[in-house]
């Protein structure tokens, strides 16, 4: 998510590596579960945690970001390099 969050920008706007995760969440479970915030000016989405996925689900959300990264010229780098 780093690589894309710092390479793209989703509809003018520089978004961080959660927002991300959170639109690729969004896409492989195409469920939306928003209700009110607490302070009626917004939502909030009770979608599923990232850690609450099955090995065959997280494997389908790497796929899913590396076809679109792919798809949009992302240069992606080991994470062991990162350190």
């Amino acid at each position: 998510m780093t690589d894309i969050a710092s390479q793209l920008m989703r509809h003018s706007v520089k978004l961080s590596t959660e927002d991300w995760k959170l639109l690729f969440m969004d896409a492989l479970n195409q469920e939306m579960r928003l209700v009110p915030n607490i302070n009626g000016n917004g939502f909030v989405n009770l979608g599923r945690s990232s850690s609450s996925l099955s090995k065959a689900e997280f494997s389908n959300v790497i796929d899913l970001v590396h076809e679109f990264g792919a798809r949009r010229d992302v240069v992606f780098h080991d994470p062991e390099s990162r350190s």
